[in-house]
């Protein structure tokens, strides 16, 4: 039997022990370095969701939004059309004449009963006869506690309007009523000359109705918020009034002589269609709209819808976590793959070690 000679065991150059020495730190940078790569995949597939998620919400919300405002314009326009020729009517009626001319008991008595009954099938709040000296001679209010007759209109500017001969338009509060009203007016003629002014009054105050979690609002020439389903939002404006402007606003008394402040409204973002995203109120928790803005023509009024964004906010939230718990879950597969992997190369060596062994040396297996 021979005897079994050792083998010396190699000694490693200098250059493989460098290496080896190496080796730790270039796996921590390789490790830092494919971290690094997870994490901005990740921030690049959040971001990237939020961003196609919230836009298709917003557009999804302006298309309704739009909708929406046309739909409410379109039945304010043909509410105030449905009106707009009573007056008219009104001024070419022979009782309505004959009061401007002669106001003796028996020609108010005939047009406060004619105005009355006009009243109830029209449907309006209020129709009176104003003469040239600005105090209302009949009222279809004639019998009520706040009845029109004897009050002076001078300064309004539907009756201002309406004595030079043209048609007046005016939102107001009432002098007498306190109440807010549309006033439409048309001059009343005999034989070719003004004698005086008509007047139909209507309530717009339907907007009450309309939903709060969705604020509806209309704005005059000023940009004065008179209708509102928020009432907190009403006589603000969305602009800041001019010396001038809020002077004439307070001699007309428009609004009842109160203060008009602006309302505390932020412009974020300007989209498509005339719409915009505005936070109303200070402070960074202030809620968010989508509002959508439509001329009325005339009168030169706009009328502006607010869709609340924290939904869309919500949704894009939420599909952005469904993104990151994926893309995690994928992470996580593919370690569980690799290290699957790499434990079936670290069992399949020794194996093989072992089978080059007994090939080469049948005597030691």
């Amino acid at each position: 039997m021979q005897p079994v000679t050792a083998r010396p065991t190699p000694v490693p150059s200098a250059e493989e022990a460098h290496a080896d020495g190496a080796s730790p730190y270039a796996n921590v940078t390789r490790r830092l370095l494919i971290l690094f790569a997870l994490v901005a995949g990740l921030v690049a597939a959040c971001g990237l969701t939020y961003s196609i998620a919230w836009q298709s919400g917003i557009d999804s919300l302006r298309l309704n939004a739009a909708g929406r405002v046309d739909r409410t314009t379109s039945s304010l326009k043909s509410t105030l059309e449905r009106y707009e020729s009573l007056p008219y009517l009104l001024a070419e009626h022979p009782i309505v004449q004959d009061v401007l001319v002669d106001s003796s008991p028996a020609n108010v008595e005939r047009a406060n009963l004619y105005l009355e009954d006009l009243n109830r099938h029209a449907r309006a709040t209020v129709t009176c006869i104003i003469p040239l000296d600005g105090y209302c001679v009949a009222a279809s209010n004639w019998h009520g506690p706040g009845s029109f007759i004897g009050a002076g209109y001078q300064f309004r500017p539907y009756f201002v309007d309406a004595v030079k001969g043209g048609v007046g338009r005016f939102f107001g509060i009432g002098t007498i009523s306190r109440a807010p009203g549309y006033y439409i007016s048309q001059p009343v003629r005999r034989d070719g000359k003004i004698v005086g002014v008509a007047v139909v009054k209507l309530d717009l105050e339907w907007f009450q109705g309309a939903d709060a979690s969705e604020p509806l609002v209309v704005t005059d020439d000023h940009g004065v918020i008179f209708p509102s389903s928020v009432p907190a939002w009403k006589y603000h404006t969305i602009r800041p009034l001019s010396g001038q402007v809020a002077d004439s606003i307070y001699q007309a008394r428009q609004y009842a002589q109160q203060p008009i402040a602006p309302l505390p409204v932020t412009i974020e973002r300007k989209l498509d269609g005339d719409a915009q995203i505005v936070r109303v109120g200070g402070g960074r928790y202030a809620p968010r709209y989508l509002a959508s803005r439509r001329g009325m023509g005339e009168p030169d009024w706009h009328l502006i819808t607010m869709a609340p964004v924290s939904p869309v906010d919500a949704d894009a939230r939420n599909a952005t976590i469904v993104t990151g718990f994926g893309y995690m879950s994928l992470v996580l597969l593919a370690f569980y793959w690799r290290m699957r992997r790499a434990r079936a190369r670290s069992d399949a060596q020794p194996r093989a070690a072992a089978k080059g062994v007994c090939g080469a040396e049948p005597a030691r297996c």
